[in-house]
């Protein structure tokens, strides 16, 4: 999913390759959810991010992740719900990816822990967090109404 600069590269790559077969290029889409039921593993092999909602989401979906270890990525992702790689290491990347497609069983079990991490990103639930930072820092004992 997604589209960008390189997207006509990486598709006559793909065909090069011989891979055409394999890959659904689905562009960007506004609805990523039925994308993400169909699929078994998430990757997102960004040379920069900053947080990375998109994982987050897969995340949420229940799929293991694979990411580069730039930005916010590397506080998201870990062996518990999925793998990290050096940015610039493509054959790291293929190894991980191997990896889940070979274990599907670790797949799922990181797929299961990374949906009950994303819970935590939930609007209320972030709110209240920041809150008690604050509360913590200020050392307020004001309290906001329960989030609903």
């Amino acid at each position: 999913m997604g589209d960008g600069p390189r997207a006509s590269d990486l598709r006559k790559l793909t065909a090069k390759l011989g891979l055409t077969a394999n890959v659904d290029w689905a562009g960007s889409v506004e609805d990523v959810w039925p994308h993400y039921a169909e699929a078994s593993l998430f990757v997102m092999p960004s040379r920069v991010e900053q947080m990375g909602i998109a994982v987050v989401e897969a995340m949420a979906a229940g799929l293991p992740v694979i990411v580069s270890n730039v930005g916010g990525m590397r506080d998201l992702v870990d062996e518990q719900v999925g793998q990290t790689f050096h940015s610039d290491n493509d054959e790291e990347l293929a190894n991980a990816i191997s990896f889940h497609l070979i274990n599907p069983v670790v797949g799922r079990a990181r797929g299961a822990e990374g949906r009950k991490r994303a819970l935590k990103f939930k609007m209320a639930t972030s709110i209240d967090r920041y809150f008690e930072i604050y509360e913590s820092i200020t050392n307020s004992t004001a309290k906001l109404p329960a989030s609903s």
